[in-house]
């Protein structure tokens, strides 16, 4: 199986003035625009002079066929608390202090600033919805009823990073983790992948099978996302090699009867770091907008990349 995944920098169109998030005080700003208008980040008193200002993507839903990714830095500002509900903010009290409650904080903001910007709605003020379709219970995947059929997102986080992922048709699931041990890889694959997933595997040299695992998993992963049925879907009934999400075994009542679309994320900016990502979508996905921003300092990304569909869903030499 050969690999085909491309990146193609689309032409610059006119430079304007980037739209400005509130400013926070963190050494990483929120990078956050999916946009073909953009200074480059680094402009103004030199590489490591003035901070990187945020940036966000054009106040309009993203095009059928495109979806726009939104990356944030993990952090514990208290700006962003003041984006959150009472009581989200409550909840992130219950939290232990450090990465626990920063994640939840950060993720929370973004979610809430991202349907904000789409929106035109005042971020604390937005519903979100997280009522699980399938047991009533408030652990389902979040929906916004001001959006119903014209927005949808999926967000996912690494240490560091909350990531989300945004379209304008049909459902979307993203999943980010991070490669496993061979130890880990051998046990999980056991119980999550396919017969042939497992056959595939093992013919790849031993170096090799876990970036090919976590690719298998993420996919996976992000597919449950998508429906909402999270762990109630059971991993070594879906085949995820293709492009497309394939059963392989009896699956959950409800899962979607259309296709369901896979694209892995191109492994550069918060994803260069031994992490695999992935999106699972209902309608095809012809271009991934990355932020602006996407590769770090002293090489920040310039133009967004695409990925397009048959690039980043076809067959490669891993499972």
């Amino acid at each position: 199986m050969r690999s085909t995944a491309h990146r193609h920098p689309l032409p610059l169109a006119p430079r304007r003035r980037p739209a400005r998030l509130p400013d926070l005080p963190h050494p990483h700003q929120p990078l956050a625009r999916p946009d073909r208008h953009h200074p480059h980040p680094d402009r103004g008193p030199g590489r490591h002079g003035t901070a990187r200002q945020p940036v966000t993507p054009p106040p309009t839903p993203p095009r059928p066929g495109d979806c726009h990714l939104w990356a944030w830095p993990v952090t514990s500002s208290p700006t962003l608390r003041t984006l959150l509900t009472q009581d989200e903010a409550t909840h992130a009290d219950t939290l232990p202090p450090g990465p626990p409650r920063a994640t939840y904080t950060t993720s929370r903001a973004l979610q809430r600033t991202l349907a904000s910007h789409y929106l035109g709605i005042p971020a604390h003020q937005l519903h979100i919805d997280r009522t699980c379709h399938h047991c009533g219970a408030a652990h389902g995947r979040p929906r916004l009823p001001a959006a119903i059929g014209q927005l949808d997102y999926s967000v996912a986080h690494t240490r560091h990073w909350v990531l989300a992922a945004v379209v304008s048709q049909g459902l979307i699931g993203l999943d980010i983790d991070t490669t496993p041990d061979p130890q880990t890889t051998r046990r999980l694959s056991r119980n999550t992948l396919t017969v042939s997933e497992q056959q595939e595997l093992a013919r790849l040299p031993e170096a090799a099978r876990a970036a090919a695992f976590v690719r298998l998993w993420t996919r996976k992963e992000a597919g449950s996302k998508l429906t909402g049925h999270g762990i109630a879907a059971r991993f070594a009934h879906l085949d995820a090699a293709g492009p497309t999400l394939r059963p392989a075994g009896d699956l959950p009542a409800g899962w979607p009867q259309d296709a369901v679309h896979l694209h892995d994320l191109p492994p550069s900016g918060p994803l260069g770091t031994g992490h695999h990502a992935a999106l699972a979508t209902t309608s095809r996905i012809e271009r991934i907008l990355l932020p602006t921003a996407w590769e770090q300092d002293p090489h920040p990304l310039g133009p967004h990349y695409t990925v397009s569909t048959s690039a980043s869903s076809t067959r490669s030499r891993t499972p």
